[in-house]
């Protein structure tokens, strides 16, 4: 798990580039205290999420917003938390290049240690200064791609994908693609049922999957195993029509039982459990997006029982298909009206 979070300072950086990823952390370390409470008040084990803010100078950066923020203490003297935020910086997206030299080595410890490392947008060209991804995975914000292809040709630049991880190193290519990341992270290091309360709470209708902007270097399952990135492929083909597990381990020529252990060691999830994350991620994108009605949706996604569909897209999402649908069209509606 996440227990703390070291976040660098940097002056005329955006604070939104840190401040959305801690408030979404804090808001999964919140749920994490309270569904952990044992009798009497007491914790099952550590408690709040420990932040530390830190600078290079002075303590006191001046931001782009105008705010002035005081960090905890400086670099040099910080001792690496479990995940580092590096901010991002408006339009120039060389204004963090110059503090390269000052945080190479705390980041080269960090790394080596495998804390997990991540920046956001234009925050990749210091990163990259750096020389830490130099024959690594990266991305960055759109509009200076080919800047920062022809300022470091060493990194795997990454076009088509607003998220890249390498290793324990991930790149967010905007403010927008770093709630998805934060929602992956939050996945991984509290659970899955944590990060769909935080991800329920944080504009669910704007946002693509983790999986779906995310590149991973040097493959594109986050596994070798050609067996099971095979069975992927198949329901992936096939996720909107009726599926039989013992009929794909047979067509595979294994056991059922080897088939979801051999899977799960490789994916994390069963057969079954992957399929199912796929057809609800079909069926949000329906719900948001058309009105059809919900059991017409079910049979789309896979689902001929309607209830059973409903069941487990609300055990998905904390939210009925319907809840879903009126929280995504709401937030939407609101947006179109405030923007005429």
């Amino acid at each position: 798990m996440i227990q703390s979070v070291s976040v660098l300072l940097l002056d005329e950086m955006l604070t939104s580039s840190v401040s959305l990823p801690l408030e979404m952390l804090i808001a999964a370390a919140d749920v994490w205290r309270r569904d952990h409470r044992m009798p009497g008040g007491a914790l099952s084990s550590p408690g709040k999420l420990r932040i530390e803010t830190l600078s290079i100078g002075s303590k006191k950066v001046s931001t782009r917003a105008g705010l002035t923020l005081c960090a905890d203490k400086k670099l040099s003297q910080a001792t690496p938390g479990d995940l580092i935020l590096l901010p991002t910086f408006w339009r120039n997206p060389l204004r963090g290049v110059k503090y390269a030299s000052d945080v190479t080595t705390w980041l080269e410890a960090a790394v080596d240690q495998k804390k997990l490392v991540c920046t956001v947008s234009t925050g990749s060209f210091l990163l990259a200064e750096t020389g830490l991804v130099n024959g690594r995975a990266a991305t960055t914000h759109w509009f200076y791609m080919d800047k920062f292809a022809a300022r470091y040709p060493e990194v795997l630049l990454q076009r088509r994908h607003l998220i890249t991880q390498s290793d324990s190193i991930y790149c967010a290519g905007s403010i927008n693609s770093v709630a998805d990341l934060m929602i992956h992270l939050i996945g991984q290091h509290f659970s899955a049922a944590i990060a769909r309360q935080v991800e329920s709470q944080f504009s669910p209708e704007i946002r693509r999957t983790y999986r779906d902007t995310l590149y991973v270097e040097g493959e594109a399952r986050l596994h070798h195993d050609e067996l099971v990135a095979d069975v992927q492929d198949l329901l992936n083909a096939h996720r909107g029509e009726p599926v039989d597990i013992a009929r794909i381990a047979e067509r595979f020529g294994i056991s059922p039982r080897s088939l979801n252990r051999r899977f799960k060691k490789v994916t994390g999830t069963t057969p079954l459990a992957y399929l199912q994350h796929k057809r609800v991620n079909d069926a949000r994108e329906l719900l948001s997006k058309t009105d059809l009605q919900v059991a017409e949706i079910a049979s789309r996604v896979g689902y001929e029982d309607a209830s059973y569909f409903s069941g487990l897209f609300k055990a998905h999402m904390q939210l009925s298909p319907s809840e879903y649908r009126k929280s995504v069209r709401g937030k939407l509606f609101s947006t179109l009206r405030s923007s005429d």
